[in-house]
Parts: C-alpha cells; structure tokens; sequence
C-alpha cells in the first residue's frame, strides 16, 4: 500500500515487511496519537494545543508578550 516518503515529501507504493509476533503482523503507532477519548474538548484543545502555537507565533515575531531571562538570556512568553 501506499506510504510516505519523506524524501519526496509524497506518498509512493511499496510493499513492506511488517514486525511480527505471534505470526501475526503488528502495526506500530506513535504514542503521542493514541488517546483515550476520541475527541478533544475545547479546554484540552486550547491548553495542549493552541497555547503552544500562540507561545511560538509570539517568540517568531517577537511580540511584547516575550520575555528574556537575564541570567540566561532565553526567550519566554508569558501566559498572563
């Protein structure tokens, strides 16, 4: 079936051994796309998801929400 070059950036056919166990062929999905529940509710979405992209939206153009630690010199956004 089809699969995803990165190389091409495009998805291409190829056929591939899968892992095995049991004789039965086992497909490995990345843990951070498992969940318990099937939708996100719009706290969970907003905390996890949208603070983060706003926090490097704000770092990338340096917005008067950065900060920048004086011993350290790193950049932060502050969440207030």
């Amino acid at each position: 079936g089809p699969v995803w070059s990165a190389q091409r950036a495009d998805w291409v056919a190829s056929d591939l051994e899968l892992p095995v166990y049991d004789r039965k062929p086992i497909l490995l999905v990345p843990k951070f796309s498992v969940r318990f529940k099937l939708s996100l509710d719009s706290q969970e979405f907003y905390n996890h998801y949208m603070v983060e992209f706003l926090k490097r939206e704000y770092l990338n153009s340096n917005s008067g929400l950065v900060q920048v630690l004086k011993n350290t010199g790193e950049r932060y956004v502050t969440k207030k």
